[in-house]
């Protein structure tokens, strides 16, 4: 899933728009939370740079802003 995430994201965090590598690293987020209901499928998910996930969780950005520029249809 990991694969499809990146390849679907042409590489890039939908937050900052940067390359995401092996050495940056990149944590799994959910467009839809968890305890919201949200599912761990391809289509809630986008692969974040970990500083940019934690900065997420700080100052929310819309689900559908994310999704949007992770490339998820339907968002």
């Amino acid at each position: 899933m990991i694969s499809y995430l990146y390849q679907r994201q042409k590489g890039l965090c939908p937050h900052c728009q940067q390359k995401i590598t092996e050495q940056t690293g990149w944590n799994a987020h959910h467009l839809t939370p968890k305890h919201l209901g949200g599912k761990w499928e391809s289509e809630n998910l986008v692969l974040m740079h970990p500083v940019c996930h934690i900065q997420v969780h700080q100052q929310p950005v819309t689900a559908t802003a994310l999704a949007s520029m992770a490339g998820v249809k339907g968002a």
